[in-house]
């Protein structure tokens, strides 16, 4: 159990004191000396952890004689093997051990005395007495989109969605914060929120001028990715890009362009990048709402030759449809969108907007497969398609298929050496492919990127820092 701890919140101090209930050297225990929460030998919980240096404390029972060495014994392969740590042996307590890096380790203490040991030196199928997860590496936050409802003007209202990566997140590790010219430090907006989620925030009426949105996660080591989107600019009834674009709608005529995950703004009809994941704090959507597989349809299909002519009624009236699915897609009425998007595929089948859209959608609600469809259906048409791509890649990834999007990652940057995001994502790729030392080259030229944001650089340089060419994460100072 964990009996006392030392701030395992903060990455520079020693680490967390564990202090594991074993059985006194003289054979006996001590009702009344034992936590009775402490775990069972047969299934202790997991300790989460942000240092490789993990002090391990222990108790003995009352009366027993003093302890003359104390070994520490760890295995990294869930029992099947043991190694004894380097220390311990004079029967110090605390016993440091160094993890040698990141993952699941089992700890096992035998202690001795003058009547011999506590127990035997484990061996293979021992369960541990306390499992530990170190854990250095921060939540990686994607921003999927960031965009003004089509009627700000009425409603102020600013729809975010986002995206977490990390495989130690607790149930909501989510926190959206906001800081402005009229405050200038950050405000929260709404914490406890899910990993893949989205909010609509309601921009206060006293907002002007600059305003910048922070996206953090924190895992269960308490390590904190963060996204700050630092472009928007509020103008009474207007939200526009720092950098000029205009991102409000005029009597609902237009709507608004997005923000893909490497932070350019992109219009509407330039296929933006929708694989948000909705949020039940925000516009929840029911299981009984989820698309069901009989909804999902067929793959649409066009003739080999290229795509027939579209009538002009048909090409408008599909473009009507893909607009009545963008306003319920950022309402959070996915299916409804769903609805409409296939309608205007049917009417206009070369309408890429739509597929892409669609295809955030499936992803959306988990249907992978038909999103991967989707976008592989746009890309055989137009194998430059930069949305689709980058879509595509996280698709993948999500599905456990590294190399796929490791492929579609390096076919964007075939198109833009210059994209410093997608050469993050690709080095996170190629580390979860076993590949280190490509993945530290992808991240050095994401940290060294010339159009590179200075989020995206820090998050290289982290990386890289963690993730040393000797072979293992560095240890963090002390």
């Amino acid at each position: 159990m964990i009996a006392n701890s030392c701030s395992t919140r903060k990455l520079h101090l020693a680490g967390a004191i564990l202090c594991l209930i074993t059985r006194g050297a003289s054979g006996a225990e001590d009702p009344d000396n034992i936590d009775h929460a402490a775990p069972q030998a047969n299934n202790p919980p997991v300790r989460c952890v942000a240092s490789s240096r993990v002090m391990v404390g222990y108790h003995t029972a009352r009366g027993s004689d003093s302890i003359t060495a104390a070994e520490l014994w760890y295995t990294c392969d869930r029992g099947q093997t043991w190694q004894r740590s380097a220390g311990g042996e004079s029967g110090q307590n605390p016993i440091a051990f160094e993890a040698p890096q990141d993952g699941l380790f089992g700890l096992y203490v035998v202690l001795h005395n003058a009547n011999g040991a506590s127990a035997p030196a484990p061996k293979t199928g021992t369960a541990p007495q306390q499992w530990v997860l170190v854990d250095r590496a921060a939540p990686i936050v994607q921003v999927l989109q960031l965009t003004p409802d089509v009627r700000f003007d009425l409603n102020r209202e600013i729809h975010i969605r986002w995206a977490v990566r990390d495989d130690n997140l607790p149930n909501r590790p989510v926190s959206l914060h906001y800081r402005c010219d009229q405050s200038r430090a950050f405000q929260l907006i709404a914490g406890d929120l899910p990993a893949n989620s989205s909010f609509s925030w309601t921009v206060p009426d006293n907002i002007t001028g600059r305003v910048e949105i922070k996206i953090s996660a924190v895992d269960q080591a308490d390590n904190t990715g963060r996204y700050v989107a630092d472009w928007l600019r509020v103008d009474g009834s207007t939200v526009t890009d720092s950098r000029g674009t205009r991102m409000t709608t005029i009597e609902g005529e237009q709507s608004a362009p997005e923000v893909a995950p490497n932070g350019h703004l992109m219009a509407r009809h330039a296929s933006s990048l929708t694989t948000a994941i909705d949020q039940p704090g925000a516009r929840p959507m029911a299981p009984s709402q989820r698309a069901s597989p009989d909804s999902r349809g067929l793959p649409h299909s066009e003739p080999d030759a290229g795509p027939e002519p579209v009538p002009g009624g048909a090409a408008k009236e599909a473009q009507k449809c893909y607009d009545l699915g963008t306003w319920h897609r950022l309402r959070g009425e996915h299916d409804v969108a769903i609805a409409r998007f296939r309608d205007a595929l049917k009417l206009n089948p070369a309408l890429s907007e739509a597929r892409n859209d669609l295809a955030g959608l499936l992803y959306l609600q988990g249907d992978y497969e038909g999103a991967e469809r989707e976008l592989k259906f746009i890309l055989a048409k137009d194998q430059r398609h930069r949305p689709a791509l980058k879509t595509l890649a996280l698709v993948q990834a999500t599905r456990h298929n590294y190399r796929s999007s490791a492929e579609s990652l390096e076919k964007l940057l075939l198109l833009d050496a210059d994209d410093a995001e997608a050469w993050l994502y690709l080095g996170d790729i190629r580390l979860f492919m076993g590949e280190r030392s490509r993945a530290r080259e992808a991240w050095g030229k994401a940290a060294a990127g010339q159009t590179a944001s200075e989020e995206t650089r820090e998050r290289a340089q982290k990386r890289l820092d963690i993730y040393r060419s000797d072979g293992f994460p560095a240890v963090p100072a002390r």
